[in-house]
């Protein structure tokens, strides 16, 4: 599938865990690359063992990346 359109560097954030139940690691790799391929400026970081959840290290990067 091709996809179409341009992110024009819009910063993007991905966090995960591995492992992520429901969400698997190769997934967001794929996705990382999909976004970038799709010239988004992509972040990626994958925290070991935190489950399904949001943590205080990703609000504190993200806000870092957007502001």
């Amino acid at each position: 599938m091709m996809n179409k359109g341009d992110f024009e560097q819009t910063p993007v954030f991905l966090g995960t865990s591995d492992p992520d139940f429901h969400v698997p690691v190769e997934r967001v790799y794929a996705s990382a690359n999909i976004l970038r391929e799709m010239d988004a400026s992509v972040t990626e970081k994958v925290y070991a063992n935190r489950g399904h959840t949001i943590s205080e290290d990703e609000i504190e990067l993200v806000n870092r990346i957007i502001f």
